[in-house]
């Protein structure tokens, strides 16, 4: 029960905070650079990371991205909202 109030609350902060605003998911195993530099937390050096990792196994769950340097629980929890392992891809900031 405490992990899911922190959960929510993490989620509350994340959408609080100043940044671009997102709408839709991105798909960690498929995604550029690019789209996965959009993603909270994530710049060209850590969107480089995910994909050297996707590159040696692929990521069935999106918890799976804490294997990533620098991602750690406070940073996947701003990401969980946006991230998807299947389908298509089509996050965008407006």
């Amino acid at each position: 029960m405490r992990w899911f109030v922190f959960v929510c609350l993490m989620l509350a902060a994340a959408a609080a905070h100043a940044g671009p605003k997102l709408r839709g998911a991105v798909n960690i195993n498929q995604a550029g650079i690019s789209q996965l530099s959009l993603l909270p937390g994530v710049g060209p050096k850590r969107a480089k990371a995910i994909i050297t990792l996707r590159e040696k196994r692929p990521f069935r769950r999106a918890v799976q991205l804490r294997r990533v340097r620098g991602i750690g629980r406070r940073t996947l929890m701003k990401m969980m909202p946006y991230i998807r392992v299947q389908g298509a891809s089509d996050l965008r900031a407006f």
